[in-house]
């Protein structure tokens, strides 16, 4: 297990970037780890040549968030897949073939593929595992398909490996409910495989429920924990926060308080053996949810996701990405809500954070941006101090206006300039880039109508400004379905 511990009286770095692979369809970071010279990030993505399938991008950024290589592969990943382990990097998914089976991807320091491996019957669809590291294994656990009233139906599945990929044993459970989907793995201190999931008892309609189930090494069950009805399918998460205490979040019944949510999310404190010992309420007005938690040894844990701050006063309430920090003793000691408004678009809120080495806080999310003309959806990273902070002194709700522009992975080196301009802007590319037969510079206003566009043939290029009035506009780079670059410039006349 890999924890790490506060660091009195360190600066702790704080930004806010966004970046994105391409723009036409989503990219939603999922996953963020630490490693000793900076962080990895995790993303849904779809795959450069748009031929409709999912590639795993997998992102490195040094400790100020900027990016030192970025890999794609050719396979789906879920959340709760990534694990840095002894310099090397692994992944954990589905690939995409009609029949899906889970893959396990073996990859170096520099984005390199090591190996990979597939499991399951090929004859049946295995979704959507999540990776755990299990002593001197490897431990994958999603969902595998099963027929049942000509209905799909999902068992959790098991796989467990060595460390060279190679399958040593597989197991299920879930066998008397009619689906189950898993959420997260641990691996406890004591040894045993614990694995969080959401199930429907019957019809999946109005009886959705979550459970935690542990197993040794063999396989065997150890114990399970039954979690209540809830009306909200969103996750059952689980971390383990010292030698002796897992915190589990899910939903409570609520009906008897007015004007709350009627099923409020909770985090569930139990022993090691899933006893419940104490339940956390966030008792709210304004439909908070937790997408995850990570321990802060012995001190806690973090956890994030998304919130509505304005959600009874206002007709369109914006969802903000929420943090907050739980001490040892179970109080709540802080909450943040950011939502970054320089893209005037939306997030769909934080779904992963990690506490980093600096005492401070790291967490990842989607910003989608609707100024360019087209729905872009970028990586969004926020690292905070240790008060869950972009600035000190910071509020409860905090609007981010000065985030660093998107920067596009495949056209990070494309230059635009001059900014501010007034005559023309210069589009400059490195000299070795594969410009193509159908690119073109776009002029957007800030309302998203396009107001000029120009087809590029070379290397450098130039998008006459006569005749734009003075204001803030985006000069999007579009090569074919993609767009490689954006930049917001200011016009001067």
């Amino acid at each position: 297990m890999l924890c790490w511990t506060n660091v009195i009286n360190a600066q702790q770095i704080t930004f806010s970037k966004v970046f994105s692979n391409f723009q036409l369809n989503p990219e939603n970071g999922v996953v963020i780890k630490e490693t000793n010279d900076g962080y990895l990030l995790l993303s849904f993505s779809s795959c450069l040549d748009n031929n409709n399938e999912s590639c795993c991008a997998l992102t490195k950024l040094d400790q100020y968030g900027s990016i030192e290589w970025f890999k794609q592969y050719p396979f789906h990943q879920g959340s709760n897949t990534l694990v840095v382990h002894s310099d090397l990097i692994y992944v954990a998914g589905h690939t995409n073939e009609p029949n899906s089976r889970y893959t396990l991807y073996c990859i170096d320091s520099l984005g390199e593929v090591v190996w990979n491996k597939v499991y399951g019957d090929s004859t049946k669809n295995s979704q959507f595992p999540r990776l755990a590291l299990w002593g001197d294994k490897w431990v994958l656990c999603g969902g595998q398909d099963r027929n049942i009233n000509n209905h799909r139906a999902q068992i959790l599945y098991f796989v467990v490996t060595d460390f060279d990929g190679e399958q040593i044993n597989e197991f299920y459970y879930g066998e008397d409910d009619l689906a189950t989907l898993a959420v997260k793995s641990i691996v406890s201190t004591q040894g045993d495989c614990i694995s969080s999931f959401v199930y429907c008892p019957s019809g999946c309609f109005l009886d959705l429920k979550a459970g935690v189930v542990a197993f040794d090494t063999s396989g065997i069950l150890q114990w399970e924990l039954d979690l209540p009805f809830s009306y909200n399918p969103y996750e059952c998460v689980l971390a383990q926060i010292d030698s002796n205490t897992l915190a589990i979040k899910w939903f409570v019944d609520n009906t008897t308080i007015p004007n709350h949510d009627l099923t409020p999310p909770a985090i569930f404190l139990t022993d090691m053996s899933g006893n419940v010992l104490d339940t956390v309420v966030f008792q709210n007005q304004t439909l908070k949810e937790v997408r995850n938690m990570e321990p802060v040894w012995e001190s806690g844990l973090v956890g994030c996701g998304h919130e509505y701050p304005n959600y009874i006063n206002l007709s369109n309430p914006k969802l903000f990405g929420w943090l907050f920090r739980m001490d040892e003793n179970r109080e709540v000691l802080w909450e943040r809500s950011y939502l970054d408004s320089t893209y005037q678009g939306r997030t769909f809120g934080l779904l992963y954070v990690i506490p980093t080495s600096d005492g401070g806080y790291l967490a990842t999310g989607t910003i989608t941006n609707y100024m360019t003309g087209v729905w872009e959806s970028h990586n969004w990273l926020l690292k905070l101090d240790s008060m869950g902070c972009l600035e000190p002194g910071c509020s409860n709700v905090n609007y981010i206006t000065e985030t660093e522009e998107a920067v596009f992975l495949k056209g990070k080196d494309i230059k635009i300039y001059p900014n501010p301009a007034s005559d023309y802007v210069q589009v400059e590319f490195p000299a070795d880039f594969d410009i193509g037969q159908n690119a073109y510079a776009v002029l957007v206003s800030n309302t998203g109508s396009i107001v000029r566009q120009e087809k590029i043939n070379a290397s450098k290029s130039q998008l006459n400004l006569s005749g734009i009035t003075s204001g803030m506009y985006y000069l999007m780079i579009r090569r074919g379905n993609e767009i490689i670059g954006s930049k917001r410039i200011v016009v001067h006349q």
